[in-house]
């Protein structure tokens, strides 16, 4: 079975491109995996709790955000702006909070490009690789006066 340092060293400077890639690929999956973790909370029992409490006869905007549960979650988050909009109309509170979705929307999208840029380009740079090899081999065949010897073929390709 063939190393990794072996395999880097045979596969040139694109196999090392796409190793950090590749580790750039995951440092970010893992981050936002954490991110999405720390802001899921429990949206049934959010909505159970506050319920609770508008049924024990509080008003909505008489809730204090610090009465719920789950103090990181984006339906918190929610509920803190929409206590902070509860002077304004309703047709300017729901397109505000329409443009808060929206914030929150792109904070769960935040450091995805480099994903998409990745995943864009590697199969670019796989296929440059390959490329180099069938040139390396070529260039065997041609230096060995055309005498075609599966050992040259393969030390291009591997």
């Amino acid at each position: 079975m063939m190393l990794l340092n072996e395999l880097l060293l045979k596969g040139g400077w694109i196999n090392q491109i796409l190793l950090v890639a590749y580790m750039v690929i995951n440092i970010i999956i893992i981050e936002r995996v954490l991110y999405f973790f720390m802001k899921r909370g429990r949206y049934c029992q959010f909505l159970k709790h506050l319920t609770t409490l508008i049924e024990a006869g509080k008003n909505i905007t008489e809730i204090s955000p610090q009465e719920l549960p789950y103090k990181r979650s984006i339906y918190h988050d929610l509920f803190k702006r929409y206590l902070a909009l509860s002077h304004e109309s309703e047709e300017k509170r729901e397109k505000l909070i329409i443009v808060e979705n929206s914030n929150t929307i792109a904070s769960f999208e935040r450091g995805l490009t480099p994903l998409s840029v990745v995943g864009a380009l590697a199969p670019m740079l796989g296929l440059l690789g390959t490329m180099l090899g069938l040139v390396k081999a070529f260039k065997g065949i041609e230096l060995s006066g055309g005498a075609v010897d599966i050992t040259v073929l393969s030390g291009g390709i591997w």
